[in-house]
C-alpha cells in the first residue's frame, strides 16, 4: 500500500478546510439572518416579482412627480432651503443691525464657523461624505466678503486637529470629531497680530457661531449650555474690537442660556438650529436681506436652564434598592413632578399668579424678567406688522371657536407673519391644574407686500383647550367660568393682553402693558362632566395610565409625590427624587415581565399561554389571494381571513422583522425602513423608481439623499402647509430608493433644554408639535411612505432610556406628551392620510415597557384615536431584555425593529405551534402589517396578476459554493490522511 503525499500535508489541508467550512456555514447563517440589511446595502434583492404576460393593470400605485432622481434631489434641496428660510428666527435686532449690506466685509470670529453643527448625532444624524462638505464661507460667496485671514486661521487649526475624515456612519460631517458636552473654541490669546490686525479691515460686522450638539444616547449637561472661558474671550474681543456690528448665530437644537447677549453688546441674534445640507445658504440670504426672516421660537429661552422645574428630575436616578430588582435595565427611574408646567406653561403661569398675587408666586423674589430672555412664539422680522382682532365667535355648544384677525404689513419690506391664538381657561383654586395661557391655533400668513393687509380666520377646537381631570371625573372637562382668547406676538404678549382685559397694568406688577383690544372674554355658564368624554372615534376617554403615577404605589406614605401646583408654587416646587426606594409590589411587578423572573420558566409570569390546540388557526392554505388583490380593501374585509390562512408558520416567524423578509405565500416583497427625521440615512438612490422592485433592472448611484434642517427649524416655521410639502418631499425620496418605512418624524417633547435628541423633536408645546407633525406625516403618507412616528412616548431624555421607569400623572401625559402625537394618529375617514406606523420607545410607562402597554396601544391608539397602523419597537433588543415578545404581541405590538431572526428563534423555541393565543395575536399583527403594506409604495411593481418568488443572491451562491467545495476538500483530505495513516501502519507491520 503506497502513501500519497505526506501525512503532514493532508493534516494541514484537513484543518484548513475544516476552518473554512465552519466559516462558510457561519457566514451563510449570518447573511440569512441579516439579509435585509445586506441586500439594502449592496443594492440587491433575494426576491423577484413575476407578472403574468398581457396584464393591463398599472403596477405603479404611488407615482413620482419627477422623471429622474436628480430632479428629486433638486426639489428636496429647494424644500430644505425653504424650511430653513422660514424656520430661522430673528431673535434680536437692535437698531436694525440686520440686514447687512451686500458685500459688507465681515469677520467670522468663531471656531464653529468652519465646523457648523448641521444636525444631531446618532441614527437620526446627517450622513455625510467627503464630496458633500458644508461651509459657511461658501454660503457667503456673492453676498458677504469674508475675512480670509481669520477664517484661514481657524481652518488650519481645524485641519491640524481633525482634517476631514469621510463619515458613512452615524453623525454629520464633523460630529465624529465633536464630543457632546465639549466645546470647540480657541482663546483670543492664540490669535497673532496678523489675525487681530485684520479686524478693522473686515470690521463691518463680526459674526459669532454659538454651537452646541446633542444626540442619541447622550444628553447634555446644564453647564454645556452656558459660555466657556474661551468663548467669553472671543466675545470680549468682539465687544471691544473695531466692529460696527456684532451678530450671533445660535447653532444648536437645544435652548442655551442666553442672558449673555446683553453682556457683550450683541446687536443681532439669529436662531439657525441645525441647517442640514443647504440651510446655510438661506441663513446668509437672511443676513443680507434677500430673505426676510419669519420664524418664531418653538421653545422658551431662559437665562439659566436649571430654572425649568423639570430639571430637578432629569438625568440618572437609580432605585435605592436596585439590587432587589430582577434586571438591570429596570433599576432606573424618572419622575415628572412638574406635572403640566413644562416650558412656557411654567413661566407664564407663575408670572400671572405673581401679578394676581396668589399661590406664593413671588416667593424668593421670583420675577419673570429675571428668568426668561425670549418667550415661546417670539420672532422678529425686517418687516413690521400690525394684527387686529376683528372678531371672536365662541360656540361652547358646538365645541368650537373662530378667531378672525387682519394682518397688515406696515413697512416697506415684504415678509410673512404668524397669527398666534392663545386661550386661558378658568382656574379654580384646588381644582384641576391649568396653564395661564396655551396655544390653541395659529397660521402663517402669505408673503405680504409693503402696505398689504389680509384677513385670516383661525379655527379652534375647544377640545384642544380642555383640561384632563384624572382625579374626580377621569376625563377631559371644560369648567364653567370666564374664557379668554387672545392674539399676541408670543405667549407672553398674549398673556399680557389677557391681563389687560382683566384690568391689570404695570402698577400690578406686569412687565409691560397689554392691549385689551387683542383679547376676548367668553363666559361658559354651565358644566357637564361628560361633555368631552367621547373621543373623535366616539369611544369613552378615561384614565388609562394610573400606574404611571408613582402615587399609585406609594400614596399615603412618606414617599408620596406632590406635583407642582398653582395653589402653592413654593411648597410644591419639585424636589429632587434621588434615593427613592421601590416598594415590594413594584419589585414583584417588574419581575413579572421577564422570562427568567421568578421560577426559571421560559415564559414571563405576566403571560398566560393560550390553549395548546391551535387547529382552529389555519396555515398554509390553498393560495387564492395575493396582497396586491387587497389593495384598497377595508381593514375588516372578510377576504383578509382567506389571505391570512395562506400564511405558513415560517411566515409567522419571518414577520417579526418588520417586513425586511418577504412573505412569498401572500405576495409581499421584502421592504425596507430607514432613519431618520432629518434625512433618509444610509441610503442610495435608484435611477428609476418604477423598476425599484426588479433587481435585474435597478441601476444604483452612490449619491446620498438630501439632509434637511433639524425639526427645531421645522417647528420654527409655524407653517403647516410647508410641513406637508416637507413630508411630500420625504415621500418622493422614498419612492426613489429611501425605503417604504421611514423612521420619522420624531414628536417627543422638549421637556428640558438638555434632552440629547431634542434635534429630532419639534417643541416644548404639544399642540404646535402635533399640528406640524400631522401635516408632515400626511405629506409622506400620500406618497406611499409608512412613517414610523417616534419615539412613542415619554422618551424625553437619553440617559437610561433603555428600560427607565417613567412616572407622571395622567393630566400631564394627556395634555403635554400624548398631544404631540395625537393629531397625526387620529383617523379622518375617507382617503385617510393619518400616520400608518409608530415606533414605540425603550422606556417604561410607569413599570411597563411601552411595547407591553396594552392600554396605550389598544385603548388609546386604537379605541380613542382609531389607529390601524403598524406598531414596531425601537431597536430590537435580545430576548431576556425588556422586550418580551409574548407580552408585546398580546399588548398590540406588531414588529421588532431591526431584529434579525432573534425574536423568531425565541418564539419558535417557546412553542408557537402550541399556543393558540400567541398564534392569534401574531396573526392579527400580520393582518395589520399586510393591511398597511397593501396601501403603501411596497406594492409598487405589483398587480393582482403578480407574485413573488425567492431567488438566490450572489453571496448565497458564494457560500453554497464554498460549503460544497470545502466539504469535498475536507472529505478528500480526510480520506487521503486516513489512507496514509493506514499505509504507514502496514509499512511498520512489515518491519
Amino acid at each position: 500500500m503506497k502513501k500519497i503525499g505526506k501525512p503532514g500535508l493532508w493534516r494541514g489541508v484537513l484543518a484548513g478546510s475544516a476552518v473554512l467550512l465552519a466559516l462558510s456555514i457561519g457566514g451563510s447563517a449570518v447573511t440569512k439572518e441579516w439579509s435585509g440589511y445586506i441586500n439594502k446595502t449592496l443594492g440587491i434583492s433575494n426576491t423577484k416579482i413575476v407578472t403574468k404576460e398581457g396584464t393591463q393593470q398599472d403596477p405603479i400605485h404611488f407615482k413620482s412627480k419627477f422623471n429622474t432622481y436628480q430632479d428629486v434631489l433638486k426639489n428636496a434641496r429647494a424644500v430644505a432651503k425653504k424650511a430653513q428660510a422660514e424656520g430661522t428666527v430673528l431673535m434680536r435686532n437692535k437698531n436694525n443691525a440686520l440686514p447687512l449690506t451686500k458685500n459688507d466685509k465681515v469677520t467670522l470670529l468663531s471656531y464653529n464657523s468652519v465646523d457648523v453643527a448641521l444636525g444631531g448625532t446618532g441614527s437620526g444624524g446627517v450622513v455625510s461624505s467627503a464630496d458633500r462638505k458644508f461651509d459657511l464661507r461658501k454660503a457667503c460667496e456673492g453676498k458677504l466678503s469674508v475675512n480670509p485671514i481669520v477664517y484661514g486661521f481657524y481652518q488650519e487649526k481645524y485641519d491640524a486637529k481633525y482634517g476631514f475624515i469621510e463619515s458613512k456612519g452615524w453623525g454629520g460631517t464633523s460630529f465624529n470629531f465633536r464630543a457632546i458636552n465639549k466645546v470647540n473654541e480657541l482663546n483670543i490669546s492664540e490669535f497673532g497680530a496678523e489675525q487681530t490686525g485684520s479686524f478693522s479691515t473686515y470690521g463691518d460686522a463680526a459674526i459669532y457661531v454659538f454651537s452646541r450638539i446633542g444626540g442619541e444616547g447622550s444628553d447634555l449637561t446644564a453647564e454645556y449650555l452656558d459660555l466657556t472661558p474661551n468663548e467669553i474671550s472671543i466675545l470680549e474681543a468682539m465687544k471691544n474690537g473695531p466692529f460696527k456690528k456684532r451678530i450671533v448665530l445660535i447653532n444648536t437644537f437645544n435652548t442655551p442660556n442666553l442672558g449673555w447677549l446683553d453682556d457683550y453688546n450683541i446687536d443681532a441674534a439669529l436662531y439657525i438650529g441645525g441647517p442640514g445640507e443647504v440651510g446655510l445658504d438661506a441663513v446668509t440670504d437672511i443676513l443680507v436681506g434677500d430673505i426676510t426672516p419669519s420664524g418664531h421660537l418653538a421653545d422658551t429661552y431662559v437665562k439659566d436652564v436649571t430654572s425649568h422645574p423639570a430639571m430637578r428630575n432629569f438625568g440618572d436616578f437609580q432605585y435605592a434598592n436596585a439590587s432587589d430588582i430582577v434586571n438591570k435595565d429596570s433599576r432606573k427611574y424618572l419622575m415628572y413632578n412638574e406635572g403640566i408646567y413644562v416650558g412656557y406653561r411654567y413661566y407664564e403661569t407663575r408670572y400671572e399668579d405673581m401679578v394676581l398675587g396668589r399661590g406664593k408666586a413671588n416667593s424668593d423674589s421670583w420675577r419673570y424678567v429675571d428668568n426668561v430672555v425670549y418667550p415661546f412664539g417670539h420672532g422678529l422680522s425686517y418687516a413690521t406688522f400690525t394684527q387686529n382682532l376683528d372678531r371672536v365667535n365662541v360656540d361652547f355648544a358646538n365645541k368650537k371657536a373662530e378667531i378672525t384677525v387682519t394682518v397688515k404689513n406696515t413697512s416697506t419690506v415684504k415678509g410673512k407673519d404668524v397669527v398666534q391664538v392663545y386661550a386661558q381657561t378658568p382656574y379654580l383654586v384646588g381644582g384641576v391644574e391649568k396653564s395661564a395661557i396655551q396655544l390653541c391655533g395659529f397660521t402663517k400668513t402669505a408673503e405680504l407686500k409693503a402696505g398689504e393687509a389680509k384677513t385670516y380666520t383661525v379655527d379652534v377646537n375647544l377640545a384642544d383647550i380642555a383640561s384632563y381631570d384624572y382625579k374626580t371625573y377621569r376625563t377631559f372637562i371644560l369648567d364653567k367660568g370666564d374664557y379668554y382668547f387672545a392674539i399676541g406676538n408670543n405667549a407672553h404678549d398674549a398673556l399680557n393682553n389677557v391681563l389687560a382685559a382683566k384690568g391689570k397694568t404695570t402698577a400690578d406688577g406686569m412687565d409691560a402693558s397689554g392691549d385689551a383690544g387683542k383679547a376676548f372674554k367668553a363666559n361658559k355658564g354651565t358644566f357637564n362632566k361628560d361633555e368631552y368624554r367621547l373621543s373623535s372615534q366616539k369611544t369613552s376617554i378615561t384614565n388609562q395610565f394610573q400606574n404611571a403615577d408613582i402615587n399609585t404605589y406609594v400614596g399615603g406614605t412618606e414617599q408620596e409625590v406632590t406635583y407642582l401646583s398653582r395653589n402653592d408654587w413654593q411648597g410644591t416646587y419639585p424636589k429632587n427624587m434621588k434615593g427613592f426606594k421601590a416598594t415590594d409590589a413594584m419589585v414583584k411587578e417588574i419581575a413579572s415581565y421577564y422570562s427568567s423572573a421568578t421560577n426559571g420558566s421560559t415564559k414571563p409570569t405576566a403571560y398566560t399561554p393560550g390553549s395548546s390546540d391551535t387547529s382552529a388557526i389555519k396555515t398554509d392554505a390553498e393560495k387564492k389571494y395575493t396582497l396586491a388583490m387587497m389593495i384598497g380593501a377595508k381593514f375588516d374585509d372578510p377576504n383578509w381571513d382567506v389571505l391570512l390562512d395562506q400564511l405558513t408558520i415560517q411566515d409567522y416567524l419571518d414577520s417579526t422583522s418588520q417586513g425586511r423578509k418577504p412573505l412569498a405565500s401572500v405576495g409581499l416583497n421584502a421592504t425596507t425602513a430607514v432613519d431618520g427625521p432629518s434625512a433618509w440615512t444610509k441610503s442610495n438612490y435608484i435611477e428609476d423608481y418604477k423598476v425599484q422592485y426588479d433587481a435585474e433592472k435597478v441601476k444604483k448611484t452612490s449619491e446620498l439623499m438630501v439632509a434637511y434642517p433639524t425639526e427645531t427649524i421645522f417647528a420654527g416655521t409655524w407653517n403647516v402647509e410647508l410641513l406637508e410639502e416637507i413630508g411630500d418631499s420625504f415621500g418622493e425620496e422614498g419612492l426613489w430608493g429611501g425605503g417604504v418605512g421611514w423612521y420619522g418624524p420624531g414628536a417627543n417633547t422638549h421637556r428640558t433644554p438638555t434632552g440629547g435628541r431634542n434635534f429630532e423633536y419639534f417643541s416644548e408645546d404639544g399642540f404646535l408639535a402635533g399640528k406640524l407633525c400631522e401635516k408632515e406625516v400626511h405629506g409622506a403618507v400620500k406618497m406611499g411612505t409608512i412613517p414610523y412616528l417616534k419615539h412613542f412616548f415619554l422618551n424625553d431624555q437619553e440617559t437610561n432610556r433603555i428600560g427607565v421607569c417613567t412616572f407622571s400623572n395622567e393630566q400631564a401625559i394627556r395634555e403635554i406628551y400624548l398631544r404631540a402625537f395625537q393629531y397625526a394618529f387620529e383617523t379622518t375617514g375617507e382617503n385617510d392620510p393619518s400616520c400608518k406606523g409608530v415606533m414605540g420607545a425603550f422606556n417604561r410607562i410607569g413599570l411597563v415597557w411601552s411595547g407591553h402597554h396594552s392600554k396605550l396601544w389598544k385603548n388609546v391608539m386604537e379605541g380613542e384615536w382609531g389607529f390601524r397602523g403598524n406598531v414596531t419597537t425601537d431597536f430590537g433588543q435580545k430576548q431576556g431584555s425588556l422586550m418580551e415578545p409574548l407580552l408585546a404581541y398580546e399588548a398590540g405590538t406588531h414588529m421588532f425593529c431591526t431584529s434579525g431572526t432573534g425574536f423568531a428563534k425565541y418564539l419558535e423555541g417557546v412553542g408557537i405551534r402550541n399556543d393558540a393565543k400567541l398564534m392569534a395575536n401574531m396573526r392579527e399583527a400580520i393582518h395589520r402589517q399586510l393591511f398597511n403594506f397593501a396601501n403603501s409604495a411596497a406594492m409598487n411593481g405589483m398587480t393582482s396578476d403578480s407574485y413573488v418568488v425567492t431567488v438566490a443572491t450572489w453571496y448565497d451562491n458564494l457560500f453554497v459554493g464554498l460549503i460544497v467545495a470545502t466539504s469535498i476538500v475536507l472529505a478528500c483530505s480526510a480520506a487521503l490522511l486516513g489512507w496514509n495513516i493506514l499505509a504507514e501502519r502496514k509499512e511498520k507491520s512489515k518491519e
